[in-house]
């Protein structure tokens, strides 16, 4: 009975008839990418127009209303006994009512068509007077005041007077048949059935021209059906029949919506071609190498909706991609619970966060440094999901377990989520998030109202279940239709009410998880949002540094806290002017502890000591000589304490700190500094840089620097040409060839020269100030040690000339010790030097300092080992203090010794 309208068939020129502005450009294109749009056409695009036959009674009001407006014209000028039709049409949501009039002549009918488009807002209505004269050949002229929407068979002429009154139309008809009479003979019609045959041979000519080309398609039975019942409802009903056929169309518009289905092909055709807009567009905006990463972790997080929705049987699931944005799983379950929601939501992030968890471990034990950086892509994408927003899948996760439980709440949430992305949008300048944002914010009102239908609906206790848990009773549907118009004041199309009644019936459906089951999915997506918090602090460490060696560093790093706020100090505040003294140090459980026996002892000091709280330890510095006192102190403190140890000289200690920089550039410059003075710092006499009373100058901190370098140009154990002769040397040992072995072991050594003095070269031909080019020269002016070998001469045999070879080897050690000491002295001196009296170090001036020890960094942390301190109640605590200049957290050590 019906036919569906398929747009990708008419003519260019009817789409240009059917829009009239640049607009049209948009309906060509979808021609040429066959691409159905919905429309309306005034011809009834029905098999035959007698089924539709109503008294004219029966019409709608809006349709008696337009007719009555015509009536008295249309009669005026001698048509009468009208008959009227009403094609009810749901599936392109129009109305088409007609009145046909029978002129007494016998020479023409007329008609008054109106049409309602109801899909458009506000609806379009086109009305308009027509009149028409058959002939015995079977052909039409048919005179017209409306608008020319679609071709006309050819054996139809048209005389077309757009908005033409009835009397002036009429006056054209008749001079045009006048015209045609000349050549054609009028078929009269005359009465109310010749009327009805008339009208019927009309549709039959403009039915069968339409769908001989294509643009009336025949209609399959399981979708004809409810549009014909759709109908029959409206005609049996009466003025009322429409509002009573509603609830049909709606099902019909249910079932079409249910059924719709999308074909593999044309689900993998949306893909690849979101696909292909995603990476161009991506790549006007990004880089292609953080589109090609970014394009297989959406891919994988997506593809965990997918396969959690058809897992749960979702019907037309599908992937796409949003350019700029990110990818989607689209799919409809009308019946299924709010835990199930839950996992679909979790799918998607939670296998992306454990595979990044595989390919960052993989990447960092590989050292792939592209790969890492994917690895961190895909927790922050994975990771920003759980955000507890809409449209996130966090948001959703938090919706389906406590937010859709109130419409206040819901509506909250989502005003929430608006008002996040809008300051998201203005904090950042990202015109999506101000698109997204914008589309949410548009859509708060409808959400609130709908929110409030389910709840409304829940109340009433409206069951919402089906027994194949996919389709929707028909009773339920018009339960929830009706509550939904009372709900939304605007009139809404028969579509939108359809898709309105299936997001209720979901959200009916979609009922909250209990107590327990919220419990658990609630703990499963904080764990998930904290594991990818966590993960994501690994791979940051792991992108700096090496992360065994970051959780070996942080596994054998000292375990003391300490603070500027945890050093306090009592007694002698200098210095002693000559050397001779020992440090009783005593170890407690806690700082509190040690804090109460420094409180308890502030006011003892013996004289001439110095005592001081350092953290958990209580270190009393005396002079060697000191009264039976002493040992009374060390003692009483003893029987509080974990441990006493006591220093009887200096640099009978061996310190351990560890400490967290605030950047990566402090951290690298605290690791030069130390470095700088811990590998020199006893034969140069070098202040130390945490010296609180000789800050170094910009000069002496170049300079330090250069020789830092300079040193590091010496280690030439990782060059290749190294690597390579320490690797031949090693075979030829392992053959037993001795002599090649030697001949190699010269060739090492010589290579060794020859690279030293090319990094060095190096060095000089970047440095640009005259004190480092000095700085070089003097450097390279270091002396070298050159033993002196057992040549295996008569005159080394005897007694003698051993002890001649013995004085040899001393006097060249000596003057060796001599030049280094020289040498070193003036170096030192452009370094910075503590205060000299003579060759030696002032009294005092060595409080602060210390010797041997190493440094090192991982990431962030820094680490000092083993440096022992001339004096330990001032030294450590200068250290903390500079590291805590420095914005350093997390500052620790350790002291070892026999306590």
């Amino acid at each position: 009975m019906f036919y569906r309208l398929d747009s990708t068939r008419v003519t260019l020129r009817e789409y240009w008839w059917g829009t009239r502005s640049p607009l049209v450009v948009f309906g060509w294109l979808a021609k040429w990418l066959r691409i159905r749009l919905p429309g309306s056409v005034d011809d009834p695009n029905v098999e035959w127009l007698a089924p539709f036959r109503v008294a004219p009674g029966d019409l709608p009001a809006e349709a008696r209303s337009k007719f009555h407006a015509l009536h008295d014209s249309i009669e005026a000028i001698g048509f009468r006994s009208p008959v009227c039709y009403w094609v009810h049409d749901t599936q392109h949501q129009t109305d088409i009512y007609q009145a046909a009039y029978v002129h007494q002549s016998g020479q023409a009918f007329a008609k008054l068509h109106c049409r309602i488009w109801r899909l458009p807002r506000p609806p379009r209505q086109y009305f308009f007077p027509m009149f028409l004269t058959r002939f015995t050949d079977g052909s039409h002229l048919v005179s017209t005041a409306g608008r020319r929407d679609i071709l006309a068979p050819p054996g139809c002429r048209e005389n077309r007077l757009v908005g033409a009154a009835p009397e002036v139309l009429w006056a054209s008809h008749q001079r045009a048949v006048q015209e045609e009479q000349l050549f054609k003979t009028v078929a009269p019609v005359r009465d109310e059935a010749d009327l009805a045959a008339a009208v019927e041979t009309h549709h039959a000519m403009l039915r069968d021209f339409h769908v001989e080309r294509g643009v009336f398609a025949p209609l399959p039975e399981e979708e004809e059906r409810p549009v014909a019942e759709a109908a029959a409802a409206a005609l049996s009903g009466g003025p009322g029949g429409e509002d009573r056929s509603q609830d049909l169309a709606i099902l019909n518009e249910i079932e079409k919506l249910r059924n719709k289905r999308s074909s593999w092909g044309a689900a993998l055709t949306v893909l690849v071609v979101s696909v292909l807009f995603f990476i161009a567009l991506g790549k006007a905006v990004w880089s292609w190498q953080f589109v090609l990463l970014l394009l297989p972790i959406l891919f994988i997080h997506e593809l965990g909706h997918f396969a959690a929705m058809r897992l749960f049987r979702y019907q037309n699931v599908r992937m796409f991609f949003i350019p700029l944005f990110g990818a989607a799983v689209a799919g409809h379950h009308y019946n299924v619970p709010g835990w199930k929601k839950v996992i679909v939501s979790l799918s998607g992030p939670l296998p992306g966060i454990f595979l990044a968890a595989a390919l960052g471990t993989l990447a960092m034990t590989y050292d792939i440094p592209w790969l890492l950086a994917g690895a961190m892509l895909a927790v922050l994408v994975n990771g920003f999901n759980l955000l507890p927003l809409i449209p996130l899948d966090g948001g959703w996760v938090m919706h389906s377990l406590l937010f859709c439980r109130h419409y206040v709440l819901d509506a909250g949430f989502r005003l929430l989520a608006v008002c996040v992305l809008l300051a998201g949008a203005y904090l950042l300048a990202d015109p999506i998030l101000l698109v997204f944002g914008f589309l949410m914010a548009m859509a708060l009102p409808v959400a609130f109202r709908m929110a409030r239908v389910v709840e409304t609906l829940r109340r009433r206790g409206v069951a919402a279940t089906s027994p194949d848990d996919q389709s929707i009773s028909p009773e339920a549907a018009s339960v929830i239709a009706g509550e939904i118009r009372n709900q939304f004041s605007q009139r809404l199309s028969v579509k939108n009410l359809a898709q309105f009644t299936l997001q209720a019936f979901e959200a009916l459906n979609a009922r909250p998880p209990g107590i327990l089951a919220t419990v658990f999915l609630g703990g499963a997506y904080a764990g998930s949002f904290a594991l990818s918090a966590v993960l994501l602090a690994l791979l940051v460490i792991g992108q700096q540094v090496n992360l065994a060696d970051f959780f070996r560093a942080a596994a054998h790093a000292p375990q003391q806290p300490i603070a500027a706020e945890l050093i306090e100090r009592a007694g002698l505040r200098e210095a002693p002017a000559a050397p001779g003294e020992k440090t009783i140090i005593v170890r407690f459980a806690a700082h509190e502890k040690a804090k109460a026996a420094f409180d308890e002892s502030r006011n003892q000091v013996p004289a001439g000591g110095t005592l001081v709280l350092f953290g958990n330890l209580l270190m009393l510095a005396i002079p060697v000589e000191g009264d039976a006192d002493d040992e009374v102190w060390a003692e009483r403190r003893g029987t509080q304490a974990d441990g006493v140890f006591v220093a009887a000289a200096p640099y009978e200690n061996s310190f351990a700190f560890a400490a967290i920089a605030p950047n990566a550039e402090t951290a690298v410059e605290i690791e030069e500094a130390l470095e700088g003075y811990l590998s020199e710092s006893h034969s140069m006499n070098l202040v130390p840089p945490w010296h609180p009373d000789l800050p170094l100058s910009p000069a002496q901190r170049d300079a330090r620097g250069l020789y830092l370098r300079l040193l590091r140009a010496e280690a030439v154990h990782d060059d290749p040409r190294q690597q390579r002769l320490r690797q031949q040397i090693a075979e030829a040992h392992r053959k037993g060839d001795g002599e090649r072995a030697e001949s190699l072991g010269k060739r090492l050594r010589e290579t060794s020269r020859r690279i030293r003095a090319e990094r060095i070269e190096e060095l000089q031909k970047e440095a640009v100030a005259p004190a480092d080019l000095e700085l070089i020269e003097l450097f390279r002016q270091k002396p070298a040690f050159e033993p002196i070998e057992d040549d295996g001469g008569e005159d080394q045999n005897d007694a003698d000339g051993q002890a001649a070879l013995r004085a040899a080897r001393e006097k060249a050690a000596k003057t060796f010790q001599e030049e280094h000491q020289a040498w070193s002295r003036k170096i030192g001196e452009r370094l910075g030097q503590l205060p000299m009296e003579g060759d030696r170090v002032a009294a005092g001036a060595e409080r602060y300092s210390s010797i041997g020890g190493s440094v090192a960094r991982t990431g962030l942390i820094v680490q000092i080992d083993s440096t022992s301190f001339a004096r330990p109640v001032d030294g450590p605590a200068a250290l903390v203090r500079w590291l805590s200049g420095k914005k350093c957290a997390d500052l620790k050590y350790e002291l070892a010794g026999e306590f």
